[in-house]
Formats: C-alpha cells, sequence, structure tokens
C-alpha cells in the first residue's frame, strides 16, 4: 500500500470477473483535489514514496496442525510505457506474493498490479488484483495500462 496525502473528493469503481478469473477484480479510484497544485504535491509525495516500495521479503511461521507455512513477496514499481494523456508519465506498483503450506502443498498466488496517474487536479489508481494460482501476465499487465489510459481520457473529456 502507498500512502498519498488525502484527496478532497473519491470516486471508486470496482469490476468482478466472471469466468475462469473469478474472483479477479479491478478497481479504479480517481482522487479529487481542490487545485492541481495539489494534486501536483500529492503526486510528488506519491512517485516519492513508490520509489521506495522495491524489495522481497519473506516469512515463515509453524501453524497448530506442525504445518509450515511460508510467505514471500517482490516489489517493483517503473513507468507505465505509453500511459500519458497530459505529458506527466504514469507509474506502477507490481507486487507478487507467493504463500505455501509444508514444501509440496498447493500454492497460493496473491498478485496486485497498480498504476498511479497524474491529471490535472485527480491522481486516479487503476488496481488490478487476480486471485488465482497463476502470475499476472504480461498481457493482463499491458490490459491494466490500458484501462489506466482510458481512466485518463474519459476523466478529460468531461
Amino acid at each position: 500500500e502507498v500512502k498519498f496525502p488525502a484527496s478532497r473528493y473519491t470516486f471508486n469503481a470496482s469490476y468482478t470477473a466472471r469466468g475462469k478469473r473469478d474472483p479477479a477484480w479491478a478497481q479504479a479510484s480517481i482522487y479529487q483535489y481542490p487545485s492541481a497544485k495539489g494534486a501536483i504535491a500529492a503526486w510528488e509525495k506519491l512517485t516519492t514514496r513508490i520509489a521506495k516500495c522495491d524489495g522481497t521479503g519473506s516469512n515463515s511461521w509453524t501453524n497448530d496442525d506442525g504445518s509450515t507455512t511460508t510467505y514471500s513477496t517482490q516489489v517493483t514499481h517503473g513507468v507505465v510505457p505509453m500511459d500519458t494523456t497530459t505529458g506527466v508519465e504514469s507509474v506502477f506498483v507490481s507486487q507478487n506474493s507467493l504463500q505455501q503450506n509444508t514444501a509440496g502443498d498447493s500454492r497460493y498466488v496473491n498478485d496486485t498490479y497498480s498504476v498511479y496517474s497524474l491529471v490535472d487536479d485527480v491522481i486516479i489508481q487503476t488496481q488490478f488484483y487476480a486471485n488465482t494460482n497463476d502470475n499476472l501476465t504480461t498481457k493482463q499487465r499491458k490490459a491494466v495500462n490500458q484501462l489506466a489510459f482510458n481512466a485518463e481520457s474519459r476523466w478529460l473529456a468531461n
């Protein structure tokens, strides 16, 4: 989770998948500030904090039944290629997580991909979470990038 200054208004839209990828979801959040200056100040804090997100971590613990659970996560960030409508490049945070009980048991993958965009007096966060045992694919990440670009374009059209 990346924290940045609170906005005056927040708007959210969520989309839940149907079919093979259930219960995947995508969410778009619009954080509207009193002015473009306020949004820019929040954006600067956001991008500074995102730059500190990169890294890996792991943990393990013993369950009541004697089994061991291991958990690991890798977080990366970067610029979203070709995702700008106002000249400010959007940024992404990608979190790849894996949880598994005793070696050989089924694993649980929990990946999240978020794109942040600055558009006038708003910051738009577009996020995808696939609750499956597969890592997010390049195709899925590109689809989130496109959804973020679409959200920017729609906001500017209004």
